[in-house]
């Protein structure tokens, strides 16, 4: 959390140097003793300077090539991922208008000048990746050194001794504060740390979890203010439900349909992002550090679990457009001023450049008002990861390629991401802006969606197509499976390699 809130400080007092938010002095404020105007110092408007912290490598001629495996969903990589995370698109041999694309452009060139260190980057559709890595690994092949996937997909390939443990990998710092700290307590098996989120990349950001909401709607209904909500810890559950219910609108024809205006219309993908802004996760460890399946294993995560199917996705506010997906063509959608409320990511802002209608954000809503902070999850089917083959002839190369692009980003191209792709061209007020500090700084993993034994996480998404509440009969039926994966993860947790 230190490094977190470290992060969070520095792009903001980035964002001031950027963007010319300086302190000024009150013209009508005067000395009592005088009736001149009081003069404005020129030290006191000048920017709060922030020491830049550097990675412990020097500038030297590494000599080497980098070649990294990516992710990719079906024919076109830019469908989920809208940049090349780790270097210029083939053919790309100049800047390209895209402040992001462009910032990667100009990183690559500086890596290459600064440590001799050149990039490549293949696209792997998901599917077939863990036979193209298990293939490669087993003849003992070095074609890539870096490999590079979205949670979700990391179960196929975690476990299994293909990756070095990026803790003792030469050259990186998990100090650094290029290195997102959660990924790395949450998602590490024992002690050994597989994949990690690192500000080289991207969508570790851009798939953070969020609420957008149409503020012409939450006008006309003469909301609270959310963002006071927020601020005072009362954006809640039941504070989201209740004005998601005042939403709902029937056209006329006294039918539930796809013409109706709701309080939300969205995928079953809520469901997962409310049980982690409650705390929650899908494993845990107790007292005697094992890891243990906790959902639906004790009170607290079936209380909280039901009242979100309950208070929520049960409601007849609520569209969900995984049951109607194959039934119904013309979905309502939040563009279009059917939804109060929608849920999204960072990168959803991308999609409503277009929306006519103004549109806040806001963090997840928090369980209850006792809870302490909000949490936001990194959305597991949207997100990078990133860890290097045991096979790499050069370590030292790998560790500080990774190190100093980290570093870069961190500096030159986090500050863009945020604020011109998120902020400048999607949210339309400035109160949005606070919101994402809030939300970047409590961003959530859980090993139990990226290691996800059963693939159970996909389970607990559809129980919400079921109408069902009954939580213990659900995990009566998969107990004994995840008891046994358990075991499993916890041997492979005391003997990892």
């Amino acid at each position: 959390m230190k490094n977190t809130l470290t992060r969070v400080l520095l792009i903001l007092l980035s964002l001031v140097m950027c963007f010319g938010l300086f302190a000024c002095a009150d013209p009508d404020d005067k000395d009592d003793n005088t009736d001149e105007p009081a003069v404005d110092d020129p030290a006191q408007n000048e920017p709060e300077k922030v020491e830049e912290i550097l990675p412990d490598i020097e500038p030297q001629n590494f000599d080497y090539t980098v070649n990294v495996m990516h992710w990719k969903v079906g024919e076109d990589p830019k469908s989920w991922c809208p940049w090349n995370e780790i270097c210029p698109d083939d053919g790309v041999t100049g800047q390209i208008g895209d402040i992001v694309a462009d910032d990667i452009f100009d990183r690559t060139g500086w890596l290459k000048e600064n440590y001799g260190i050149s990039l490549t980057n293949t696209f792997v559709d998901h599917p077939k990746i863990a036979q193209t890595v298990t293939t490669l690994l087993s003849s003992g092949s070095n074609e890539y050194q870096v490999f590079v996937d979205f949670s979700y997909n990391a179960q196929s390939v975690m476990g299994r001794n293909y990756f070095l443990d990026l803790a003792v990998l030469p050259n990186v710092d998990f100090e650094k504060p290029w290195w997102v700290t959660e990924s790395i307590e949450e998602l590490a098996i024992g002690d050994f740390v597989e994949m990690a989120a690192s500000d080289l990349l991207v969508l570790d950001k851009g798939a953070t979890s969020m609420i957008f909401y149409n503020i012409p709607m939450a006008d006309a209904l003469s909301l609270d203010n959310l963002y006071e909500l927020v601020d005072n810890g009362e954006w809640t559950i039941a504070a989201m439900a209740e004005y998601a219910e005042m939403a709902y609108a029937d056209d006329g024809n006294d039918q539930r349909d796809q013409y109706d205006t709701f309080g939300f219309a969205n995928g079953d993908d809520l469901v997962l992002d409310l049980y982690a802004a409650a705390g929650m996760k899908l494993i845990s460890r107790n007292a005697d550090d094992e890891y243990y399946y906790s959902y639906g294993n004790d009170e607290e995560t079936v209380e909280v679990m039901t009242t979100i199917l309950e208070e929520v996705m049960y409601q007849d506010f609520f569209w969900n457009s995984w049951l109607t997906r194959n039934e119904v063509s013309d979905q309502p959608s939040f563009k279009k001023d059917q939804s109060l409320f929608s849920q999204g990511m960072a990168k959803s802002c991308n999609s409503f450049r277009d929306m006519e209608s103004a549109y806040g954000i806001l963090p997840v809503p928090k369980y209850d008002e006792e809870q302490e902070q909000y949490y936001s999850r990194v959305n597991n089917y949207h997100d990078s990861l990133i860890a290097v083959f045991n096979t790499v002839d050069n370590p030292e190369a790998i560790g500080a390629a990774l190190e100093v692009m980290g570093y870069y980003s961190y500096y030159n191209i986090y500050s863009d991401f945020y604020e011109v792709v998120i902020q400048g061209r999607g949210t339309r007020d400035e109160e949005s802006r606070r919101m994402l500090d809030l939300i970047f700084s409590n961003r959530t993993y859980d090993l139990g969606l990226v290691y996800d034994p059963n693939g159970f996480s996909d389970k607990v998404l559809r129980f919400t197509h079921t109408g069902g509440t009954d939580i213990a009969s659900f995990m009566g039926e998969w107990r004994e499976r995840l008891n046994t994966s358990m075991d499993d993860l916890n041997e492979l947790a005391s003997t990892y390699w």
